[in-house]
Formats: structure tokens, sequence, C-alpha cells
């Protein structure tokens, strides 16, 4: 027994080198807006110990970053600070370190290149352990290795997680902070000890000092339990608040601390720091939009959602407690940022839903049984198609930034946000292969190719401040560019979303040693394999 629990860890510790060796390989190595501004915060912990973000700080224009001013800021008399949450800047700082030492090695390079470039492993380093951590899930919901397995490959390439993987987003530290306080309820139904629901306020406690809207997951927690307590255990309302009130202790404590946070850096404890919301809109126009629009549909970029829609019943059937507790919490979220005006913003489909749609993968192996139990090849065509289907939409993500299709729209003035969710001819889904094939297409003629404005029903601005616009035809060369990190190195330079471009270190001391990392994780993804593989054989023998 204790051998084929080594064996399991051995198997857990060759998914996550796997992932994150493959991830690091098609990782940007530089992060957006939102999470340089929390990079920025780290910086000021480490360095000055202090929150307030330094205006005077020079930046160097040759950084591969898509800004190189200090961005999103709030400005509080003669001090800036972040608007964003303080749990994500705290997340960043081992990396920092970490890359703050690393660029000792490089003095003649600046040294914050370096140090972006090892925050931006963040990336990777979550989405491995989040799908580890959906392996483990899986085989204690006794699924089979198989099964278990194909979850995380599915998860892996047919989702939108290969895109929140190759820069650092808080939405994937989310991700992986949800999925544990699902594991953490869990564990607790199966009557595994109330000390469970200690770790789920914790847990929960972080989750909201990394996205100040994150505090909603609070009421399906609190119901899921209740209803657990009262309708399934069938246990007195006592016990119901008992169990709540260990859950609130942390919790409590994490939002008074934000408050405080808040009247420190805005003078107001309710002052996030954001704009003030005007308006809200219609819960139907969003709900439509996150379930039907060609742009943002939660079914067009993690088309196994299907299946999990189509074999609820049967999940049901089988974990009622979590189908209900995963469900709700799915439906608190997609129906609160359904009300939000700025529910359709994300670089890659619905970025503020990207961390509950990661948590319902683990539905996703309930599916996978019940088509196992059926003989009709109708069905296992029907799967086949859906996966096929969600590889091919996020393949283009693996290799270029397929945010920079709505970049075109801002810049040239020919569509926006709007007209990418609602029109198929102008969605990212199809914009992405636009800038995909003329990406290729540079690599083997050395020319990107034309978009039609015409054939597209659209208007491009002639005064287009990035790329050459002629006769209603805008050029991709400025936007095309592949931008895995490895590449960009070895032509010593980047084209950033303003059309400017960042000449990276070019030198060829670093050039050798980028090629020697990259090889280094070809060997650790085969490896990781062989070893998988042999683990599984010696388990089955045993």
């Amino acid at each position: 027994m204790q051998n084929l629990f080594i064996q399991k860890n051995i198997r857990s510790l060759c998914v996550f080198f796997f992932f994150f060796s493959f991830y690091l390989l098609f990782m940007k190595g530089s992060p957006g807006v939102d999470s340089y501004a929390s990079f920025m915060t780290a910086r000021s912990i480490v360095e000055h110990e202090t929150i307030v973000l330094s205006v005077k700080q020079e930046h160097d224009p040759n950084l591969p970053h898509r800004g190189t001013a200090i961005t999103n800021t709030v400005q509080v008399g003669d001090k800036n600070y972040s608007k964003y949450g303080i749990g994500w800047a705290v997340f960043m700082i081992p990396f920092y370190f970490v890359g703050k030492i690393a660029s000792l090695f490089f003095q003649q390079i600046n040294p914050e290149f370096i140090t972006l470039f090892f925050v931006c492993t963040i990336g990777p380093f979550l989405t491995a352990l989040f799908l580890t951590f959906l392996y483990r899930f899986c085989l204690e919901l006794k699924f089979s290795e198989n099964i278990a397995l194909a979850t995380i490959m599915i998860s892996a390439f047919t989702t939108l997680i290969p895109f929140y993987s190759r820069s650092p987003y808080v939405e994937t530290l989310d991700a992986l902070l949800i999925l544990m306080i699902v594991y953490q309820i869990h564990l607790f139904c199966l009557e595994k000890g109330k000390r469970h629901l200690i770790y789920v306020g914790l847990i929960t406690a972080y989750l909201i000092t990394t996205k100040v809207y994150n505090c909603i997951i609070v009421l399906p927690i609190i119901i899921w339990i209740v209803w657990f307590s009262l309708f399934i255990k069938r246990e007195k309302i006592q016990e119901s608040v008992k169990a709540v009130s260990l859950l609130l202790i942390p919790i409590s404590l994490s939002v008074i601390f934000f408050l405080v946070l808040n009247y420190l850096r805005f003078g107001s404890f309710f002052s996030t720091g954001y704009k003030e919301v005007v308006g809200l809109i219609p819960m139907y126009q969003g709900l439509y939009g996150f379930l039907f629009s060609y742009g943002k549909s939660i079914f067009i970029y993690s088309p196994i959602l299907i299946l999990v829609a189509i074999t609820m019943g049967y999940v049901i059937k089988q974990n009622k407690h979590l189908a209900f507790g995963v469900a709700l919490i799915f439906l608190t979220y997609i129906c609160f940022l359904s009300i939000l005006p700025n529910w359709l913003a994300g670089p890659w489909g619905t970025r503020y839903l990207f961390p509950t749609i990661s948590v319902m993968m683990i539905l996703v192996p309930f599916g996978l049984q019940k088509l196992g139990n059926q003989t009709e090849k109708i069905k296992n065509a029907f799967l086949i198609v859906i996966i096929s289907f969600g590889f091919f939409v996020n393949l283009p993500t693996f290799f270029i930034d397929v945010y920079k299709w709505e970049v075109i729209g801002r810049n040239t003035g020919a569509f926006n946000r709007h007209e990418m969710t609602y029109l198929p001819s102008l969605s990212q889904a199809t914009g992405s292969w636009y800038l995909f094939k003329s990406s290729i297409k540079k690599a083997i003629t050395g020319e990107s190719d034309w978009l039609d404005g015409k054939n597209m029903g659209a208007t491009f601005n002639e005064n287009c401040p990035v790329g050459n616009v002629v006769n209603n035809q805008i050029c991709l060369d400025k936007y095309d560019e592949p931008d895995i990190w490895l590449l960009g190195i070895m032509r010593g330079s980047v084209i950033k979303y303003n059309g400017t471009v960042a000449m990276l270190p070019g030198g060829r001391r670093l050039k050798i040693l980028s090629v020697i990392v990259s090889l280094f994780l070809l060997s650790s993804i085969l490896a990781s394999c062989r070893w998988y593989a042999k683990s599984l054989f010696n388990s089955t023998r045993q």
C-alpha cells in the first residue's frame, strides 16, 4: 500500500514537471498592464518596504511588456498606489527574489528584464500546479488513471488554459484557490472533520485579497455547507451555524484587513481604487453573451463544457454534493459578472469567468465515465468533435498574442469589443487564425498577410497609428509576430502593442543560454513522460 502511495506521488510530480516544462517553452516572458502594476507593488515591497509606487523610477523602453510607464495607478496626494489586489503582488515576491538573484549574473543587462522574466514564470507554475491538483482530485474521486489523465489533457489543450498559462494572470491563481476550496469542502462532506472548514476559510480569506469581487464566493460556500448540513446529514441548525462560524472567522479578518488597506491607500474604508460603476446592465445581456455570443461564449473557447452540461444529471447521481457546490459557485459568478458593464472585457475569451470555468473541469471525468459506459459510436464521435474543436480554437494562443486582434480594431477604428463579441467574422476565435496564418506565412516567405476590410464588412481608418492601411486593407506585420520568449531573444526584438520595437538583450551568451534552457525543458518533458509510464507500469504489476 505504501509503495502504491509513493508511485502515485511520483506520477503527480511527473504531471507537474511535464506541464511546467511545456508551458515554460511557450511562455511570453512579458506581463500585461494589470500584472505589471502588481509587479511594481511587489518590487516596492521588496526594495523599499512600502506599497507606494515611485513615479520617478527610470523605465527601460526596451523592456518587452506592453508599456514602460506606470499604468493603472491611483494617485492620492503625492503618492501612487496600485488598485489591484495585494494578494497577487505578495504572491509575486518569491519569484521576484529569484529573478533578482539571477540578474546578478547578467551585469550588462537591465535587471528588470531578468526579474520580469522570472515573475512571468508564475503563469506556467500555477497552471502546472492547478492541473496536478486536478489530477489528484480526480484520483481521490476514485476515477481511473486513464480518466484522470484524459481530464487534465483535455483541460490543458482544449480550453482557455493555454492562453492564461503564458503570462502572469491573477485569474490563474484564483482558479487554483477555488479548486482547493472545492476540494476541502468535498473532504468535509465526506465527514473527514470540520478542520477542513477552517482551511476553506483561510483559502477564501486569501482569495479575497487577490480580487475584490471574489468576496461573492462566500455566499455559495455558505449555502453549500448549510444545505449539506441540514438536508443531507440531517443535522440540527446549531451544527450548521457552528460550521459557518468556523468558515467566517478567517474571512472576517481578511475583510477587515482589506478595509484598513483601502483606508491607508485611498483615504476611505470603502474605496477600492476603481472608478465608480455607472449603472448596471440587465443580467440577460451578459448571460446571453457568456453562453451564446460568437466572441465570448464559454462553449466556444472551452467546448468540453458542453459535455459537462449534458451529463450533469449523471454527475448529480454519482456525487450530489460536489455537483451542487461546483454548479452553485459557477452560477453565482456568471450571474454576478453578467450585470457588470465590462463583462465582455478580456484578452482571450471570458477572462473574468476563467477561474470558475477551470474549476468546472472537475466535473469532466464524470462525463468521460458516462460516455465510457456507452457503446454507441455516435457519442464517442461527439466527444472527439468537441475536443478537436477546442484544440483548434485555442491552438493559435500557443504561438501568438491573440489579444492583438483587439488591438487591431482599436488602432484602425475598424471594429470594437461589441462587434468582436457578436459578429463571427470579427470574433477573437476567427481573428486569432488570421494572425496565426499570417505568422506562418511570414516565417516561410518573409511577408505578412493583408486584411481586406471589404470582405469583413469593416472600414479601416487610414490614419491607423500602427501598421500600413491602404485601400481599406491593413498589413498584419505589426501584429502577427510569434511572441514565444525564445524567439524574441533569438531575434533580439519584440513588437509591442503600440507598434514600437523593444530591443531585447541580444548577446551571444544569452542566446546560447536560452537554447540550452529550451533543450533542458524538452528533456524534462520527455523524462516526465518516461517516468510517468514507468511508475504506472510498476503500479499495475503490484
